[in-house]
């Protein structure tokens, strides 16, 4: 396995078991981030900004990666997100809802660090999974 493949999945899992202060820590501080539900590209404050609500909402959050590409300085993992939506989360209440959620994760890494991150998911199912929007119906 590449050291860069292994880095970028050592970044969730410290994510998802010890919290955003041991994940940040693989960050580069010129780090940039875009991710759904953000205003923009997000710097490494903004980002643990965002990784704080998410892990406050999401506190049992989990990552698992089907497919897993490393190529160079870049690492793509694609698979999905799980967790009880316990905490408050813009603005949407705690619904006590488990949630699973397909996502697509983009990294780049320079000198042992992440600088630049894009995650991708279904914002309209998650949305949905926590009953903020009707599941379509069909006929």
């Amino acid at each position: 396995m590449s050291n860069n493949k292994q880095l970028v999945l050592d970044f969730y899992k410290a994510f998802d078991t010890k919290g955003v202060e041991a994940a940040a820590a693989y960050l580069a501080s010129n780090f940039k981030t875009e991710v759904p539900g953000t205003p923009g590209t997000l710097d490494i404050n903004g980002y643990r900004q965002f990784m704080t609500m998410f892990k406050t909402a999401f506190p049992d959050v989990y990552h698992v990666f089907e497919n897993t590409v490393a190529e160079g300085d870049k690492v793509v993992t694609i698979g999905y997100f799980a967790g009880t939506h316990t905490g408050e989360m813009m603005g949407i209440p705690p619904t006590g809802k488990q949630v699973r959620l397909g996502v697509i994760h983009f990294d780049r890494v320079e000198n042992g660090k992440i600088v630049y991150h894009k995650g991708e998911m279904d914002m309209m199912s998650f949305m949905q999974q926590l009953g903020v929007v009707p599941a379509s119906q069909t006929t």
